[in-house]
């Protein structure tokens, strides 16, 4: 009955933005959540004049967990980000939203990224069913490449503290970790398009799948602006 009374008691702090502190003892705090798609390969981004260059990355992220320090061997306290549902990540607006989260220390943050359901306007048909959806071209070639999942991204590292004073974290999209080392120039071509999904080129998507979890990692948020400062990451995939 009382996890029951707790459980609701967070869900009101959610609906009303503000209530008293929890049984941690912490006050609750409006902390911002933001993801943003960046390369750490000068081969690869998102300039025309770039080796490999991504025009579009369709995703859909679902609600993003938040694990309590001192309860990071065994959860109890269920904490998360409101989902973003589908977008593409490549664009000038800043992909974010806000949430009620406890001033504490984290040890693990769980991003899953789902198998799309509804395809909002603007997202391609080849993203329905599916978990991940890329557009760019390697060496002029133009390519797409999907992928299936869904995942569940575990972040982990040293106790991130988040407070009112450090409200903000972004999840980091490594376009160079999952695009720089596939062998775009031995992948076979159809129209003159390489198409990279579970019937084509299929050894290409499984370098890419296999590259996933390591391409994503939490930042730090500085400017709560929703784009990625040059900060090392705090939390990253094992």
């Amino acid at each position: 009955m009382m996890t029951r009374f707790l459980a609701f008691l967070r869900l009101s702090c959610a609906f009303l933005l503000s209530c008293a502190p929890t049984e941690t003892g912490n006050p609750p705090f409006m902390a911002s959540l933001a993801f943003d798609a960046h390369s750490t390969d000068d081969t690869v981004g998102f300039d025309a004049t770039d080796r490999i260059v991504v025009d579009e990355i369709w995703i859909d992220v679902g609600p993003t967990r938040f694990v309590l320090d001192d309860e990071c061997a065994s959860p109890e306290t269920d904490l998360f980000a409101a989902e973003l549902g589908v977008e593409d990540h490549v664009t000038d607006t800043a992909v974010r939203t806000d949430f009620m989260l406890e001033e504490a220390s984290y040890c693990r943050v769980s991003v899953p990224l789902r198998v799309v359901e509804s395809l909002p306007v603007g997202a391609p048909a080849e993203l329905m069913g599916n978990a991940l959806y890329l557009r760019g071209s390697a060496d002029g070639v133009p390519f797409t490449l999907v992928s299936s999942g869904p995942y569940d991204i575990e972040l982990t590292g040293a106790p991130l503290p988040m407070s009112e004073a450090e409200r903000g974290v972004l999840v980091g999209f490594d376009v160079g970790a999952w695009l720089g080392a596939l062998d775009f120039a031995g992948a076979e071509r159809t129209g003159g398009t390489i198409v990279i999904d579970p019937s084509n080129n299929s050894s290409v998507l499984a370098a890419f799948e296999a590259a996933l979890t390591s391409g994503v990692a939490l930042y730090r948020d500085i400017e709560v602006d929703g784009f990625i400062d040059p900060t090392p990451p705090v939390l990253t995939a094992d």
